[in-house]
This record gives C-alpha cells, structure tokens and sequence, in this order.
C-alpha cells in the first residue's frame, strides 16, 4: 500500500501488488486521486517518489509497471495527468465519465518496462453504466518479446524531467 494522503483531505492511498508470470515481475498499481487540483498534484508527487524508493530486499525488480487510476483530473493533460505523463509517457485514456453518456476522460492506463497497452478503452454495457458514474476503462498488457532479463527497469527520473 502506498499512502497518498494529503493533509486535510479525504484519506488516499494506491494498492501496490507484483504479480508473477512466469519469469517475469509485473508491478500493478491501482488508486483513486482526489477531488481537488493541489490535493491531485500532491499525490501525483507522493507516488512518483514512491516509485523512486530502491525495491526492498522481499521484492524482486520489476520489468514492466502497469498505474491504472481514476486520476479525477478533467482539465486534459494539465495537473497531476502532466506529471504522471512526464514519467510513463503518454497514457492510454478514453472517456470514462459520467458513466450515462461519457465526454471525460478522468480515468487513464499507463504502462512502463518490457511491455505494452494495447486496444484500451471504455467498456460500454447497461450493468457497466449502472456500477458506477464512470465507466470501466480496459485494454491489453502485451509483454515484448525481449529476454525479460534485459528488459529495463521503471524510468527513474524527478517530475521535472522528460523522459522518453
């Protein structure tokens, strides 16, 4: 778990999981930004250096990041969504809210390492739109085929950098 809390706003925090398949680490990532531009902009900081901090010892490195979150940033790719963007590189989107008849895109997929974001976007059915005021966003993770043992490690760079 990874706290995101920022002082005086509603609790946050980002679930933080590897999962492995077959010889390979994916690190998976969910969370829920808040409501506010500097409580989004905090937290975007929070887990940029979060992801910073050296793999502890029960870890093992992972090749390829996967953040999936519901940034609630709906001023495009300004605020948190440009930090974020700095460091993975552009994130798959598509609009998600509201969920009845989605114009925004609050929601994004971002992917690092030895791997890709394939086919995303929002998944449309009644019991979708009736779960929830935004729409699920989805997509395939491809790994490459590079031997995973040379696949490189998350981008490791400060917020104001670009990274490509």
């Amino acid at each position: 778990m990874i706290d995101l809390t920022v002082a005086s706003y509603e609790p946050r925090g980002a679930i933080d999981a590897d999962l492995l398949i077959g010889e390979r680490v994916l690190r998976v990532i969910g969370t829920h930004f808040g409501l506010h531009a500097a409580e989004r902009h905090q937290q975007a900081n929070q887990l940029m250096a979060a992801l910073e901090e050296p793999v502890p010892a029960n870890r093992r490195d992972a090749h390829a990041v996967l953040l999936m979150a519901d940034l609630n940033e709906w001023r495009g790719r300004r605020g948190a969504i440009h930090s974020l963007d700095r460091s993975f590189g552009p994130s798959a989107a598509a609009p998600t809210f509201p969920s009845w008849m989605p114009v925004l895109a609050l929601d994004r997929i971002y992917a690092d390492g030895s791997g890709g974001l394939h086919d995303v976007g929002a998944y449309r059915s009644p019991l979708a739109r009736l779960a929830s005021d935004h729409l699920p966003l989805v997509g395939r993770f491809c790994w490459s085929t590079r031997d995973p043992r040379n696949a490189r490690r998350f981008k490791r760079c400060a917020l104001n950098e670009i990274a490509y």
